[in-house]
């Protein structure tokens, strides 16, 4: 539970950034600040990190689940703006959850109907999200590219 609090923080910036930045309400800075404000303001309470930290296996499976949606609808529906716009959001937030989904994979696998060793589980999904971040960071290069030349 030594890193609960730090990975709580971790959470709670990740998933609120990046639903700030779906909800396109505010410019990046503003929702990075937003964010930073709210998980300041969660981990300064022992309850709150407590009881996040006993749901963040579900909740991370969860969010990253939604931004997985996000991705996909972004570069298969997205325009070409769109993809620039929000592929830093995007990779920034997959890329803190990966850190929380290797601090709670042990949790994780528990829970699921087989037995999967959680290095194997930990493993394909840490290649897939990373798979992911890549694809998405050369598409809006590939499109950054193609407006400017």
């Amino acid at each position: 539970m030594e890193l609960s609090l730090p990975i709580v923080f971790i959470f709670i910036f990740a998933s609120t950034f990046g639903a700030l930045h779906m909800a396109g309400l505010f410019e990046r800075r503003v929702n990075a600040l937003i964010a930073l404000a709210l998980a300041i303001a969660a981990i300064s309470q022992s309850w709150i990190v407590s009881s996040i930290y006993s749901i963040l296996p579900i909740a991370t499976i969860f969010i990253l689940a939604v931004f997985a949606v996000k991705f996909f609808k972004t570069i298969f529906l997205g325009s070409k703006e769109d993809i620039q716009n929000e592929a830093p959001a995007l990779i920034v937030s997959l890329g803190l959850l990966l850190i929380v989904l290797g601090n709670v994979a042990d949790k994780l696998v528990q829970l699921l109907p087989v037995y999967v060793p959680t290095l194997d589980f930990l493993w394909l999904v840490g290649v897939l999200v990373i798979a992911l971040m890549f694809y998405l960071a050369w598409k809006s290069q590939s499109q950054q590219a193609q407006t400017t030349g």
